[in-house]
């Protein structure tokens, strides 16, 4: 009997012990979040970049989500479309535009938002867009590679509208060929502000929080505490006759 009320309290002394790694764990990735929004604030508190052809390539990953403003001509007839964009919870379409950069050789693609869809595939989006020369301003947002190059998704022409090619994530190898320009290896981002129109509707920046982390660690913390007592009350508490 007494060998088995020691098994049970070394039982509760690991158990103890694993909640104190995964608080230490929960702090570890606050320290973490911390950081990431340190760069973030860092990123955001820079001068706004200005866009040009002549250097597009050369512009460093480093610059991920810093402002931006550009100016040049929209392309409307070349956007691409994003399938499958929730917001709320209800279906709609991502439009990533170029805007074709002075000298007509390099353009950027300026994501302009959300559209509804029923099917998430098709929205009258073209209606939606302005057209012609424009002064774009927003964040940079480093166009990431794609083990499946985005999976384009052919659209023929019907009821619903026009023939059209929809894509699951702007993939910049997969679209680089459907352009007559060279295209930049980022997109511009619109956000919610008094120079942006309404439609379609632009997201603002993610905010930055710490999240539940340290709440976690404090919750495994209480674990351990409690766990390491009842080792103590099992393997030391006088047995009852």
């Amino acid at each position: 009997m007494r060998i088995l009320r020691f098994l049970f309290a070394a039982a509760l002394l690991c158990a103890a012990v694993v909640c104190v790694r995964l608080s230490n764990w929960q702090m570890h990735r606050l320290a973490r979040r911390q950081a990431r929004n340190a760069r973030v604030l860092h990123v955001r508190a820079l001068p706004p970049v200005v866009l040009a052809a002549r250097g597009l390539a050369a512009l460093p990953d480093s610059l991920d989500g810093v402002a931006a403003r550009a100016a040049g001509r929209y392309d409307a007839p070349r956007s691409v479309i994003l399938h499958h964009r929730y917001h709320d919870g209800s279906p709609g379409i991502g439009v990533l535009t170029p805007l074709v950069l002075p000298g007509d050789t390099a353009a950027v693609l300026v994501d302009r938002g959300w559209l509804p869809s029923d099917d998430g595939l098709r929205a009258p989006w073209r209606a939606s867009l302005d057209t012609g020369e424009a002064a774009v301003s927003g964040r940079l947002e480093i166009l990431r590679a794609t083990p499946d190059r985005g999976s384009p998704v052919f659209l023929p022409a019907g009821s619903a509208g026009p023939a059209d090619t929809v894509w699951l994530a702007a993939d910049p190898a997969a679209l680089a060929p459907r352009f007559p320009y060279r295209l930049a290896p980022f997109c511009l981002v619109q956000e919610p502000g008094p120079g942006a129109p309404r439609v379609p509707l632009r997201e603002p920046a993610e905010p930055l929080s710490e999240g539940p982390h340290r709440g976690y660690a404090v919750q495994w913390l209480l674990f351990a505490t409690a766990f390491t007592a009842a080792s103590v009350y099992v393997a030391f508490a006088p047995r009852r006759r």
